[in-house]
Formats: C-alpha cells, structure tokens, sequence
C-alpha cells in the first residue's frame, strides 16, 4: 500500500475468525464458503492507495484460511507431485548433457594427443631415415 503519495508499506491482510461480529452481521447470498479479511492501515495524514494482495486468501497460515477437507489439498500434492517429476527429469538430462562434453572433450584431448605422437614419430623416422642417408653417403 502506499501511504502519503511517498511511503510504500507493505500492507497486512487478516483473516476473520468465524466468531468475529462482523462475521455475523454479513448477510451472506451464497451460503457456501466465506471468508472475510481486514486490511490493517497505519496512521495516514492525507491519502492511502490500497493494493489488496489476495495472497493472503489463498495462502494463509490462519486456522480459517482453509478447511480440512479441500479439495486444494488434493491439487497441491499433484502438483508436487508434477514438480518432482520435473525437477527429476531436468536433473537426468542436465547430467546427460555434462556427461556428452566430457566425453566428447576428453575425446578430442585423445585425438591431439595422438596426433602429436604422430608427428613425433614421423619426425623421428625423417631424422633416422636422414641419418642412414648421410651414413650411407660417408662409406
């Protein structure tokens, strides 16, 4: 909320309990259901903006925020349960991948080095293949 056009507070949302005499002086159309929250708002001079958070409605640690039996519950562990699954996943191809570009790595670190022996021998081979000429030349 912001309060005075200059101070950003962050605004705190109560959740009614059942017993509250607001509770009982609604007239409540859908008999299902209800849940009424209070906006607390500190002492102001001119003006307040009100940016309600329904968050507090959904996810509340209040006794009066969910019953017991809903079916939320039931959703959330599904989608736990989908989170899992895709944290596991994403998990296994992330190590496939670093898996790939090590190995592909250490393979071409494999093909240079091998690359360099050959040189190497071959270099060796024209330095003996010069020498024998050159001993064959002195005889």
């Amino acid at each position: 909320m912001i309060i005075d056009k200059d101070k950003i507070i962050p605004s705190k949302v109560t959740i009614l309990p059942n017993n509250d005499p607001l509770f009982s002086s609604q007239q409540m159309v859908n008999q299902g259901y209800n849940l009424l929250t209070v906006f607390d708002i500190p002492q102001f001079k001119q003006s307040v903006e009100l940016d309600p958070s329904f968050n507090a409605i959904m996810v509340g640690d209040d006794v009066n925020s969910w019953p017991d039996d809903s079916e939320c519950d039931t959703e959330q562990e599904f989608s736990l349960w989908k989170v899992i699954i895709i944290v596991l996943c994403a998990t296994c191809v992330l190590v496939s991948i670093i898996l790939i570009v090590i190995g592909v790595m250490k393979q071409e670190k494999l093909k240079k080095e091998h690359n360099l022996r050959m040189v190497r021998i071959l270099n060796m081979n024209q330095a003996e293949q010069n020498n024998n000429e050159q001993n064959i030349r002195n005889k």
